[in-house]
């Protein structure tokens, strides 16, 4: 299947859809004002001689106005939805390509610290996170940013494997997840303030008591205003209003307080209903997706229904900002009591409204692993090896290389106690293909495919230090720097931690005496600590330690090809040390004289 010819008939299907909702749109209001004339003019010539009749025609005619009106609605809705769906195909098509600016980049996850987040590129701009993120709401987006930056253990990778297997084909349905997300997404902030919400005090903002007291005076109150038209009781009518007054205003309190911490997210709770909705009504076969799915029932309730319900007490407490009905509601009925003391039973009742986001979050994060997994066809899912150390790999590529420029290798690595020592020119691929090794096996302990044919591996800890800088503000040179990096991993590796280490050109801050010197010693304790281990690096002289350390260290390159003074690179990797060097004559190609 080609995936552009797939997707751009995908685009096709939804811009022909979304041309006729916008075709609808210019004569729906038309057929609406026509129901609503045609209903008044009848209305007002049948009620001159047929009252009832007349009252029957106003009924139906508003019932018809109320169907034009929802059918306005849902294509708008429709229009809506396919638009988005436009777009994020659009998109998928770009980032075959290698563009995933559109998609969300976690920038906000990147941190310095992290042991390889920064030198393998997994979160931040062009990163791997931006490339496979499919994510809409915060708490999945931190999700996957969590999978990515901390490996699953052995039974959680292998169950998340079933899942996105499992959901790779739903691509329909994992498209509308992420419209209704998409939908969420300018009110991202009112989920987790729902949630903040619901973890605040349970205790009742009104004992029962005091409802039961509201409830009698508003009873009091209807009856008294019925009574009120036949016998002189306005006195007493006076009283009892003036009695709610007090009421109210001894609440007001409260029921600003709680106003104020879920208003306006009426339509933000439709939608999050829609997006539970959509989980609770798909059937999922992988043990990871039902229990995902079993965390939206409770006590035979269905967390959509709940959420549901939610809205609509929203929506009658937000009564409270039409001036002309609210008053009187309010003064007669103690409305926004009543709201207050529904809002409180809701959240008794669903104190477990943070599975549901926890459910939602899950979702997102393997549908972004599924969504990757079903543009790259081609990948592997990983084999778990329970030996450490193995990595073996057949035509292993870098996922953010465009497939039409990617040059795969094959490699592999048995056992502890082995350095392996990469040499090469300056980019012939050194850098890239240990990041390709890094990111392929972060893939893979996040529940991933991996960009490789054949992939089997042994789930470990990884450490890099590859791209070191020094700072200003933390007083810190690039050397100092590097060494409190390494220092880092020297002590996970003296800890007996199962680490696999990835190094590029280590103490390129100092002399090269003390370079060699340095790096010398590191691998010797490398080895003596039964670490695992790639070093790419320029000094040759050092690949000369697999004469003291044959079992221990093996020597690979990224060679180059000569012609004049053009320089040609393939990429390959190959077993042995590299005999051509490029410096000399990039120096000549810009102007440096006498090399």
């Amino acid at each position: 299947m080609d995936l552009q010819t797939f997707y751009r008939q995908r685009i096709a299907d939804f811009s022909t859809i979304e041309k006729e909702c916008i075709a609808r749109d210019r004569k729906l209001p038309f057929y609406r004002l026509l129901v609503m004339l045609v209903g008044i003019v009848l209305f007002v010539c049948l009620f001159q001689n047929w009252i009832f009749v007349a009252i029957l025609e106003g009924v139906i005619f508003t019932i018809f106005f109320i169907i034009t009106v929802r059918i306005d609605r849902q294509n708008s809705s429709k229009r809506k939805e396919c638009e988005v769906l436009v777009m994020l195909n659009e998109n998928e098509i770009n980032c075959l390509n290698g563009n995933s600016d559109f998609f969300d980049d976690g920038k906000r996850f990147k941190t310095e610290l992290h042991p390889y987040a920064h030198d393998l590129d997994i979160v931040g701009p062009s990163s791997l996170f931006q490339f496979i993120n499919r994510t809409t709401l915060p708490k999945s987006s931190e999700l996957l940013a969590s999978w990515l930056l901390y490996p699953a253990g052995n039974a959680e990778i292998k169950s998340r494997n079933e899942a996105v297997k499992e959901l790779g084909p739903k691509i329909d349905w994992r498209q509308r997840v992420f419209f209704k997300g998409f939908s969420l997404k300018k009110n991202e902030n009112a989920l987790p303030r729902l949630l903040n919400w619901v973890k605040s005090s349970t205790a009742l903002s009104f004992s029962k008591a005091y409802m039961m007291m509201c409830k009698l005076l508003s009873a009091m109150t209807l009856v008294s205003i019925g009574l009120a038209f036949v016998f002189p009781i306005g006195w007493w009518l006076a009283a009892l209003i003036f009695l709610h007054l007090i009421i109210i205003r001894r609440a007001n309190p409260i029921v600003k307080r709680s106003h104020q911490e879920v208003s306006d997210n009426s339509n933000v709770l439709k939608i999050y209903h829609e997006v539970l909705q959509l989980i609770e009504n798909e059937s999922f076969d992988s043990s990871k997706l039902k229990d995902l799915k079993a965390l939206l029932h409770s006590d035979y309730r269905l967390a959509s229904k709940e959420i549901k319900k939610l809205s609509g007490i929203v929506d009658d407490f937000d009564v409270r900002y039409n001036v002309y009905v609210h008053p009187f509601l309010n003064i007669l009925l103690f409305w926004d009591i009543h709201q207050v003391s529904r809002l409180d039973k809701w959240k008794q009742r669903n104190a477990n409204l943070e599975q549901w986001f926890d459910s939602v979050a899950g979702f997102e994060a393997l549908s972004s692993f599924a969504n990757f997994h079903f543009n790259n066809p081609d990948y592997c899912f990983p084999t778990m090896s329970d030996k450490h150390f193995v990595f073996i790999a057949n035509q292993l590529g870098h996922p953010l290389i465009v497939e039409t420029v990617r040059v795969c290798n094959d490699f592999s690595m048995d056992g502890t106690a082995k350095v392996i020592l990469i040499s090469g020119s300056n980019m012939s691929g050194k850098s890239t293909f240990l990041r390709t090794l890094g990111i392929n096996m972060i893939l893979a302990m996040a529940g991933s495919c991996v960009c490789a044919r054949d992939f089997v591996f042994s789930p470990v800890r990884i450490l890099s230090s590859m791209r070191i800088s020094d700072s200003l503000k933390d007083n810190t040179s690039t050397f100092f720097a590097e060494l409190k990096k390494i220092e880092s991993i020297i002590k996970e590796v003296e800890n007996n931690q199962k680490v696999f280490f990835l190094l590029d050109e280590i103490l390129r801050g100092t002399n090269s005496i003390d370079r060699h010197i340095g790096s010398t010693a590191l691998i010797k304790q490398f080895i003596a600590n039964h670490a695992v281990g790639i070093i790419a690096t320029h000094d040759l002289a050092l690949t000369e330690m697999k004469n003291d350390f044959p079992t221990n260290i093996e020597n690979y390159n990224f060679n180059i090809k000569i012609n004049g003074d053009e320089l040609y690179f393939d990429y390959l990797l190959n077993q042995g040390v590299c005999t051509s060097m490029n410096a000399s004559i990039l120096m000549r190609k810009m102007g440096i004289k006498g090399i």
